[in-house]
C-alpha cells in the first residue's frame, strides 16, 4: 500500500492518491488482469511491483485495513478541498474492502473517487461517500451496473472525432437500455480531471443515465482491445 498527497500525474492533475498491490487486491475475474491492465504497465506499473514488495505475506483484508487507515492518516495533512484518487492501481472486492476505503474518505477534506471491477460482488452502499464507477468492458455490463446503483466507466476501442457524447443501445432491450456515454476529456481535449470532476459525482451520472468512457491506449492497448473485442 503507498499513497501520496500530491500526484505527479500530467493528466490527473495535483490530487492525492493510493496504490494498491493488484496480486491481493483486484478481482481474478477482471479480465484485463495481467492482461492488458493499465496499472501493470509503465510509471504505474512501477508503482505496483513496490506495494507488492512491501505487502508481501499479507491477506487482502489487511491491506485494505491499512490502506483505510494510510487515508485516514493522509487526510490530516490535506488541504481543504484536496481530490484523493484512490486505487490508481487495485482495488476492494469485498464489502468488508470497500467499507476500509469508506472509512478513511470519511474524514478527506475534499472529493474522493475510484473504479472497481468488482462492482458485482460489492454493494454500491458499502463505499460511503465515494464516487465509485464500475469498471466495464462493453454496454451491457454498464446498464447491468447500473441495476446495482453503480455509474459506470467504459473501456472503448477509440472515442468519435469530435470527443463529444454520443448515444449507444446495449444488445438487450430494455427500459434503459440507451446509455450516453461521455469520452473522457482528459483523453479527447487535454482537460485535467481536477478541472474536468466528472468522475468526481457518480450519482450525477447514474441519474443521467451516463457513463465515462475511456480508450485503450499505451503499451497494453493491443491486449486490452482483444479483451472489449
Amino acid at each position: 500500500m503507498y499513497a501520496v498527497l500530491h500526484s505527479k500525474n500530467a493528466k490527473v492533475g495535483d490530487v492525492a492518491a493510493t496504490y494498491a498491490p493488484i496480486a491481493q487486491t483486484c478481482p481474478v475475474s477482471c479480465p484485463l488482469r495481467n492482461n492488458g491492465c493499465y496499472a501493470q504497465s509503465g510509471n504505474v506499473g512501477f508503482q505496483v511491483r513496490r506495494t507488492e514488495r512491501y505487502s508481501e505475506g499479507l491477506n487482502g483484508d489487511t491491506v485494505a485495513t491499512m490502506e483505510g487507515d494510510e487515508i485516514a492518516d493522509l487526510a490530516t495533512q490535506a488541504p481543504a478541498g484536496h481530490a484523493l484518487r484512490i486505487h490508481v492501481s487495485g482495488d476492494a472486492t469485498s464489502d468488508f474492502r470497500a467499507r476500509q476505503m469508506a472509512r478513511g474518505a470519511s474524514v478527506w477534506p475534499g472529493k474522493v473517487w475510484s473504479y472497481t471491477h468488482a462492482w458485482r460482488d460489492v454493494q454500491r452502499t458499502s463505499w460511503g461517500r465515494v464516487s465509485i464507477l464500475a469498471s466495464c468492458e462493453n454496454v451491457e455490463q454498464g446498464v447491468a451496473a447500473k441495476h446495482r446503483g453503480y455509474a459506470a466507466a467504459l473501456v472503448v476501442a477509440h472515442h468519435p472525432p469530435d470527443g463529444r457524447a454520443f448515444l449507444v443501445r446495449s444488445g438487450k432491450p430494455t427500459e434503459d437500455s440507451v446509455v450516453k456515454v461521455i469520452p473522457c476529456p482528459s483523453q479527447t481535449r487535454d482537460v485535467k480531471c481536477v478541472d474536468c470532476r466528472l468522475c468526481w459525482d457518480d450519482a450525477r451520472l447514474l441519474a443521467q443515465g451516463a457513463c465515462i468512457s475511456f480508450a485503450a491506449h499505451g503499451s497494453s492497448k493491443k491486449r486490452t482491445l482483444n479483451v472489449i473485442r
